[in-house]
């Protein structure tokens, strides 16, 4: 075949299984959420896809009424000419002690929050909660029984009615900021699998199933409060785990009730943070919720911060640098921190009134007409175009498997793709809800490039039945990226029996 029309050939076989970009609306947990706070979740939820001004920056300035103030934020800006995109403000402050427990909450830090708002900066709100069990408040750090947190959310005792006003107290709070239009990424009960506030684990590393279910229990009362009783519709709900525990996920409270979920990380190797593919497996948007150093005085470098999440955490949507020895103002890197490519700072949220321009990645397959020359290997049925799920439109694509006959199955595209310029790849997968996956279901990203089909893979991330994972394959330092002869998903049980299915959609690069 003459060259020139080969050429033209693959030319037209990579734009026809591109489709044109359209972004698709991802939704807040609360349905009634005021049309601004939509507006930034799906915002926020879409930062990954951007070339540049992928990931906002955030700082905290203090506890309210106590340590609370602007210092932080100004500091920065003298360091580095930018302000952050998220500043936050602590409401509790659970290590004092009051004979009225609500005593210990104070949001007069809102009217510092509000005039950052109206700059154009996002807000977080935290809360180190005193504990209700203690009867002089405080007790931050205070351990408690099962049976002493399960009376936590009965109104009944004694322990409940401090429970139930400290909500009361903090939703006011809340309300104030809703009032003024502010919207808030609220982050509750924290680092829960860490055994340091009264809140978490029973022990260090523990293994305890009570513990999650009285936790879970804590956390949906206190949405169900916020949310349905005092009707607060300002609130993005972000689940924040400790990074150097296990047990990450096993408080999570349901996709109902979560909007963000996140890591506390503090570490002296950023290229170590532990639970991000756990995290990712959730199925919902990831931040780095609280970062530093582990040790400080050492002069941590946030410049491999921020390097790291470049290279390994590329679905990271917000960082939040803590304050004092853990702050960028006291180790190093903070212009290259906060001055990156990928750094959104509080001049680049806004165009005037509305978000700046939400961009999805280019849709590689999305499986709307057909399967889009997929196969499939070790499957007993299929793949085919089904509506049965979807991330994005209304089919994705389908295969059947038999956990019994081999532990790994895979769905693939030799058609061959050129994603010169690219940086990320990324697929939405799930597995059926029957069929007995045993120890659980993983799932890896792949592709194999040139002539000698050489494997790049993301890694093994568990998958579930409930909600979409998405995978993703940095794409730097691919070789031979022009030539990519394979793309596929390969799927593994650890062991299973009966018949089960596999779903991929939405297949992304930018």
């Amino acid at each position: 075949m003459n060259k020139s029309i080969f050429s033209i050939l693959v030319v037209i076989l990579l734009f026809s299984i591109i489709p044109s970009v359209s972004a698709h609306t991802v939704s807040p947990v609360n349905s009634n959420s005021t049309q601004t706070t939509k507006d930034i979740y799906n915002w926020l939820s879409h930062l990954p896809n951007r070339s540049n001004n992928r990931i906002l920056s955030g700082a905290f300035g203090g506890y309210s009424n106590v340590t609370f103030s602007m210092s932080e934020a100004n500091n920065i800006k003298n360091a580095t000419n930018v302000l952050p995109g998220m500043y936050a403000c602590d409401y509790a402050r659970g290590w004092d002690t009051a004979t009225n427990i609500t005593d210990l909450i104070d949001y007069s830090c809102n009217a510092d929050l509000k005039a950052y708002w109206n700059n154009g900066g996002m807000i977080q709100i935290s809360l180190h909660l005193p504990n209700p069990v203690n009867t002089n408040g405080g007790g931050l750090k205070t351990a408690i029984t099962n049976a002493q947190y399960a009376d936590i959310i009965n109104d009944s005792t004694a322990s409940g009615q401090r429970w139930n006003a400290l909500l009361s107290k903090v939703a006011d709070g809340l309300q104030d900021l809703e009032n003024s239009g502010v919207t808030v990424l609220f982050r509750p009960l924290h680092e829960m699998n860490g055994e340091w506030f009264w809140w978490g684990a029973s022990s260090y590393d523990s293994n305890d199933n009570s513990r999650f279910n009285n936790y879970i229990n804590l956390y949906r009362d206190m949405y169900n409060y916020f949310t349905n009783v005092r009707k607060l519709d300002n609130l993005l709900w972000v689940y924040s785990a400790d990074a150097n525990r296990n047990y990450k996920t096993a408080y999570y409270p349901g996709d109902r009730y979560v909007d963000i979920v996140g890591l506390d990380a503090y570490v002296d190797n950023p290229n170590l943070i532990n639970g991000y593919n756990e995290m990712l497996t959730l199925g919902k948007p990831f931040a780095f919720a609280e970062v530093g150093p582990q040790t400080t005085g050492v002069g941590f470098n946030y410049t491999d911060f921020i390097n790291a999440i470049k290279s390994k955490y590329q679905e990271s949507i917000y960082f939040l640098a803590w304050n004092d020895a853990w702050s960028p103002l006291n180790n190093q890197g903070i212009g290259n921190l906060y001055n990156d490519l990928w750094t959104t700072n509080q001049n680049e949220i806004w165009n005037g009134s509305s978000l700046s321009s939400i961009t999805d990645a280019p849709t590689l397959f999305d499986f709307e007409t057909s399967v889009q020359g997929w196969t499939g290997a070790n499957i007993s049925g299929g793949p085919w175009a089904v509506s049965d799920w979807s991330v994005n439109g209304s089919k994705s694509l389908k295969a059947d498997v038999i956990l019994t006959n081999v532990s790994s199955y895979a769905l693939k595209n030799t058609t061959g793709l050129n994603l010169s310029a690219k940086t990320t790849l990324r697929a939405r997968v799930k597995h059926a809800s029957w069929g007995n996956v045993g120890n659980g279901m993983t799932a890896k990203l792949y592709i194999k490039t040139g002539s000698t089909w050489t494997w790049y893979d993301g890694g093994s991330v568990g998958i579930n039945a409930i909600t979409p994972t998405t995978l993703a394959l940095n794409l730097n330092g691919v070789t031979n990226i022009h030539d990519i002869r394979e793309i596929g998903i390969e799927f593994y049980t650890f062991q299973g029996s009966a018949d089960s299915a596999v779903f991929v959609d939405y297949i992304t690069s930018n």
